[in-house]
């Protein structure tokens, strides 16, 4: 199994690297740093429901939102280190992410109307929705980074 902090830069604590968007990361810490988003995720909803089942929901709901907005940053800076590690630039972050996520809003407002041809046309766009998002999952979490030095720095797996 690879040592992880053999592929960190110098100096570069696991952490750091969460909040960093220059250099590459490969696969394992890309899954590592999921699984870190998930457990906060879990925490903070435990968090919440605990205020609001005492009755105090803004707490709650004010930690909740802070660990959210740390979780949305973190996760858009190391997708970007991801890319990096595919050789493509962090714009393809506007595709992975923010397409699918208006892709969807439109599906929803499409089969509002409630006519046949809406309800088709509205599922065709949650499809293609869907599709990217299966695309952007391979690439950021399922295919290897470019071997050797590229344009963002050296292989994280050789580092």
């Amino acid at each position: 199994m690879a040592n992880i902090a053999a592929a960190q830069p110098i100096g570069e604590g696991f952490f750091a690297h969460l909040f960093n968007p220059t250099g590459r990361t490969n696969r394992a810490k890309w899954w590592l740093a999921a699984v870190i988003y998930m457990i906060l995720y879990a925490a903070a909803l435990g968090v919440l429901y605990y205020f609001y089942t005492q009755g105090m929901p803004l707490p709650g709901f004010a930690i909740f939102g802070v660990a959210a907005l740390v979780i949305m940053v973190s996760s858009i800076l190391v997708a970007i280190r991801r890319l990096h590690d595919r050789d493509k630039s962090g714009h393809w972050l506007w595709l992975f992410f923010v397409l699918p996520g208006v892709l969807s809003g439109s599906a929803n407002v499409v089969m509002a109307w409630g006519t046949s041809e809406a309800v088709i046309g509205g599922m065709v766009l949650t499809l293609v929705s869907l599709g990217i998002s299966i695309w952007a999952f391979v690439v950021l979490g399922c295919l290897r980074g470019t071997q050797g030095a590229n344009r963002f720095g050296p292989d994280p797996l050789q580092a």
